[in-house]
């Protein structure tokens, strides 16, 4: 065996080593059989406390029962099921789901992170025409210690306790697929932040570096549930409620990750390798070329990223380079049939 092909071997076993596939702490997708309209007592999805969603007034917006699931060109999952949906006209009300376990102890550091969709169909008037999903702690009004949606004047609202960081309209009649961070500390204010994606956008597969919307509040609950609320007079839906540890468990599919696609768009391209090679000894990130993930952009991650490259029908400009081994060849499209349709999250 050549020396290459022992160093590129080992590089790729120590990265197929560190990595993990993650899933969502909590998933809920209103998959049901459509032999009733009620949401009082529905148990489905994972991770949540056994008795399911409460509605303690019997007030809660209903459920589709037509297997017609929200969806958007924005959202990276596959819709299952149906959705909650609120007519308006009175209809409106609110339910909530105690999570299995605690997610976060607010006086402590941590983070969690959920997505959902989210839409309002049309303009209720001016009360009670509000679209909203909160974070928070049991049944009272710790459960909406934060609150994410539309307020009755069709903008968009994010409060975190008495801490108002909404802003923006809330577009009628279009399905946003929202991502929120909880960063709790126990000594600083504890900080939610949304980012909204509509139909034209594309969410990344990489967690921003920016949030569109922020709140920041010192609380000392523990966050262990879920409100949906529609006000009497609105109409919408909501739908696909995940909770997890990281961006990648709530907003990236496992079909979406492509070892080597940089800028994530189309794949392995040469723009991916102007990347790499722009970037080389300087960079710092996935994003700029470091396809081993341990924080800079050198040598080994070239040789990783060439060896997918030519296996995708490019070529390397440059002076001439000898062709790889026919074993490095073949362990290198192994790695790509392996890591291509999955997504990457190191310990």
């Amino acid at each position: 065996m050549s020396r290459a092909l022992w160093v590129f071997g080992f590089t790729v076993s120590s990265l197929l080593g560190s990595i993990a596939w993650a899933a969502p702490l909590a998933y809920e997708g209103f998959d049901y059989p459509n032999d009733s309209s009620a949401t009082a007592g529905l148990t489905g999805g994972f991770g949540w406390a056994p008795e399911g969603w409460i509605d303690t007034d019997n007030d809660f917006a209903k459920l589709s029962s037509d297997d017609v699931s929200l969806g958007s060109t924005a959202f990276p999952f596959p819709p299952v099921g149906d959705r909650i949906i609120s007519l308006g006209g009175g209809a409106g009300g609110e339910g909530a789901r105690i999570l299995a376990a605690p997610l976060l102890d607010a006086t402590t550091n941590g983070v969690f992170y959920a997505s959902f969709l989210i839409r309002k169909e049309s303009d209720g008037g001016t009360s009670s025409d509000n679209v909203e999903v909160d974070f928070g702690s049991g049944f009272g009004a710790a459960a909406q210690t934060i609150r994410f949606g539309s307020t009755s004047g069709d903008e968009l609202f994010l409060r975190f306790g008495a801490t108002n960081g909404g802003a923006g309209a809330f577009p009628l009649g279009e399905t946003l697929f929202g991502v929120l961070r909880v960063t709790t500390s126990d000594t600083l204010n504890d900080v939610v932040e949304v980012n909204v994606y509509g139909a034209s956008d594309t969410v990344p597969t990489i967690e921003p570096a920016t949030w569109a919307l922020s709140a920041a509040s010192d609380q000392s609950l523990v966050f262990d549930s879920v409100r949906v609320a529609f006000g009497n007079n609105a109409s919408g839906a909501f739908d696909e409620l995940r909770i997890g540890a990281t961006w990648e468990d709530v907003a990236v599919s496992e079909s979406t990750f492509i070892l080597g696609d940089f800028n994530m768009a189309d794949g392995v391209t040469p723009a991916d390798y102007r990347i790499l090679s722009d970037n080389l000894f300087t960079g710092t990130t996935y994003e700029q070329g470091s396809i081993d993930f341990n924080g800079f952009v050198d040598l080994t991650d070239f040789a990783i990223f060439r060896e997918i490259y030519l296996n995708a029908g490019f070529t390397i400009n440059g002076p001439p380079a000898p062709e790889p081994a026919a074993g490095l060849m073949l362990l290198a499209g192994c790695v790509c049939a392996v890591l291509a349709p999955r997504r990457l999250i190191l310990h």
